[in-house]
């Protein structure tokens, strides 16, 4: 059987960065001291962690690091197109959370306290 290549888009912090990170695309940013200790990735990931029967509007995108959330990051996402009624859900390992969140125009905004990998949905 053939072999392929998946390329997938990252970015990769190191320690003592200015706390501002960001996705290659810029369409996931997010702000916060707590990451500034350790080595921190988004990454436009490769498919979904499980399936689900909504329309995608932006993501999935997954924040790893080595340090630990302590309190709220303030967290912005750029949709493609004005929605209503769209839905921030992080992914914990076993089910999506929905996770409160404000959209003005085609931006989001939440406050989010985990890593783990995000996507907005309607």
């Amino acid at each position: 059987s053939p072999i392929g290549n998946l390329k997938g888009e990252w970015s990769y912090y190191q320690p003592d960065n200015d706390g501002k990170y960001s996705s290659r695309d810029g369409k996931f940013q997010l702000e916060t001291a707590d990451l500034k200790s350790g080595y921190t990735i988004i990454s436009q990931t490769i498919g979904l962690p499980q399936p689900i029967d909504k329309e995608i509007l932006a993501g999935p995108y997954h924040l790893n690091s080595t340090a630990k959330v302590k309190k709220n990051v303030d967290l912005v996402m750029h949709l493609n197109s004005e929605a209503d009624k769209v839905k921030l859900l992080m992914w914990d390992g076993k089910s999506y959370q929905t996770i409160a969140s404000k959209v003005s125009g085609k931006t989001l905004m939440a406050n989010i306290n985990s890593l783990g990998t995000y996507l907005v949905v309607r």
